[in-house]
Parts: structure tokens; C-alpha cells; sequence
């Protein structure tokens, strides 16, 4: 698979993640279906897809640079969880 489909299939898995990460929380809140799918497309709609990328081409640059960035940072994945960003991993870089 080439570079761009791997990065489409993961911000395809970014978005199917928030959608059930949405839709759980929305059934504990004691929505029903409708409220819990309406919730589950906002989150979609809502997750950030331009630092998704970002981070993936990034990770492929690390990758390729034998795991450090030119200014000595590495990329290391985290899971955050905010109110648009429910359940994809974020890439963040610490310097050491």
C-alpha cells in the first residue's frame, strides 16, 4: 500500500474510532439511537483532520529519518481525549 492510502486508511480509522467513542459516551449520557448516531456524525464532522495528517506525514518522516526529526524531536503517539477529538491518536514531539 502506498503513502497516501496509508494515510487515508488511518484517518478513515481516526474518524470510525471517534464515531464509537462518540457514540458510547452519548448512550452513558442516556441518549437514544438517534441522539447517540447525531452525536457519533458530529464527532466525525468535528475531528480535526488537518493535525491528523500532519502528524501522519510527519510519523512517516520520522520513520524514514530513522526515528528523529531534523531538530532532534521525536515522535511519540498519545491518545488525547477532548470533546472533538473523542478516541484518534495525536502525535506530539518531545525533544531528548
Amino acid at each position: 500500500m502506498d503513502a497516501h492510502m496509508q494515510t487515508a486508511e488511518r484517518v478513515r480509522q481516526a474518524c470510525i474510532a471517534a464515531a464509537l467513542q462518540a457514540y458510547e459516551d452519548a448512550g452513558v449520557s442516556g441518549l437514544c439511537h438517534e441522539g447517540r448516531w447525531e452525536y457519533a456524525v458530529d464527532a466525525m464532522r468535528g475531528l480535526p483532520l488537518r493535525p491528523l495528517v500532519q502528524g501522519l506525514l510527519r510519523a512517516a518522516e520520522d520513520k524514514e529519518g530513522e526515528g528523529f526529526l531534523p531538530s532532534g524531536a521525536r515522535a511519540t503517539p498519545q491518545t488525547r481525549r477532548t470533546p472533538g477529538e473523542q478516541g484518534h491518536a495525536a502525535l506530539r514531539y518531545k525533544t531528548g
